[in-house]
């Protein structure tokens, strides 16, 4: 479809109704995921994203199963850099893989926190931006060439290291974050990865890594975005359901991020308190309002199904490729946003 894709999102932590409950109406499982999976290929997805978390299942075994299960849906797998080699990484994408060109990897380089509770060791505050670095670029190599690979810097050294079986094609690399990532994607990855904001604001991202990419490195980069989808009959039912998702908040809650937002100056330097009196709406279905109960992708696209297509369309208009999507529950969300995606396709090929 006219270089647009689409990922839907594998909770392997379990499937939520509401983004703040404090325990998953459905649990973690492997038939579970494969059931998503399975729908989200026939809703016309490109892509399941596998997140890496702490609190979810092993990324690289729950891919194994969705492509024995599936036909054609890419398993875009997290990972983070240092719970293991770059040479174990890329063996186990390749074993995985199979040369059938269904594996993708999204490189995530989490907190301390989630370092101490998977027991790697997480890089000191001033290096963590060349630990990242050392690791893509040890990572790139391996997987796109042959025979023997040797490498050393102050993170990772190896020598005489094998990739079997080697790839007829590396597998896409993407990646998220702040300035730092930006910079490390224009060398190394295929797609530099946003959070959702304004069509604006996104087409100034874009703009300047472009420029960062073919200045530094005579490179052209692909960029995505994660934003999360609540598509209905009509744009007041839409809403609605937005609304659904803070059930069970309390103003305690409430204050704590407010509090939060305002000490990182985070929503793009936004004003909180001025989000508020708008009640998170930042522009034409466009709701901020998960950032009353979580910290980081708080962006929804919002309204009808015609709504939805048409403000996905906008992001593309300012070269987004790439959509990663997310929808609470995920079980049930697969069908509705299958529905826009439908709706892009004949637009597109119309």
């Amino acid at each position: 479809m006219n270089n647009i894709e689409f990922s839907w999102f594998a909770p392997t932590s379990g499937d939520y109704e509401y983004v703040n409950s404090p325990e998953p109406m459905v649990p973690p499982s492997i038939d579970y995921i494969v059931k998503i999976a399975k729908k989200a290929e026939s809703a016309g997805f490109n892509d399941i994203l596998i997140p890496i978390d702490p609190r979810c299942m092993d990324p690289i075994v729950t891919a194994s199963y969705i492509l024995q299960e599936t036909n054609k849906l890419n398993t875009l797998i997290a990972y983070r850099p240092g719970i293991t080699s770059p040479q174990t990484l890329a063996t186990m994408l390749s074993t995985l893989d199979n040369n059938k060109n269904r594996v993708k990897l999204n490189v995530v380089q989490g907190t301390p926190k989630d370092a101490l509770m998977q027991g790697y060791r997480f890089p000191e505050p001033e290096k963590k931006a060349m630990h990242l670095q050392s690791f893509s670029r040890a990572l790139k190599k391996l997987l796109s060439s042959e025979g023997k690979h040797a490498h050393r810097d102050d993170f990772f050294e190896y020598e005489k290291a094998t990739v079997n079986p080697s790839f007829s094609r590396p597998p896409k690399m993407f990646i998220g974050g702040g300035l730092p990532a930006m910079k490390i994607a224009s060398e190394l990855y295929d797609y530099y990865l946003t959070f959702g904001d304004t069509v604006e604001k996104i087409s100034e991202y874009v703009i300047a890594a472009k420029k960062y990419s073919e200045d530094n490195f005579n490179r052209k980069i692909k960029f995505g975005m994660g934003i999360n989808i609540v598509a209905r009959e009509s744009k007041e039912e839409a809403y609605n359901d937005c609304l659904k998702l803070l059930h069970g908040v309390t103003d305690e809650q409430l204050k704590e991020m407010e509090k939060l937002y305002k000490k990182r100056k985070a929503l793009g330097n936004r004003d909180y308190m001025d989000l508020v009196k708008k009640d998170f709406i930042l522009e034409e279905n466009l709701w901020l309002g998960l950032a009353q109960v979580r910290f980081g992708p708080v962006a929804t696209i919002y309204g009808s199904y015609e709504e939805v297509a048409n403000k996905i369309m906008d992001y593309h208009s300012v070269e987004i490729d790439y959509f990663s999507l997310t929808g609470y529950p995920y079980m049930e969300e697969v069908e509705n946003v299958g529905k826009v995606i439908e709706l892009i396709k004949v637009s597109v090929t119309s």
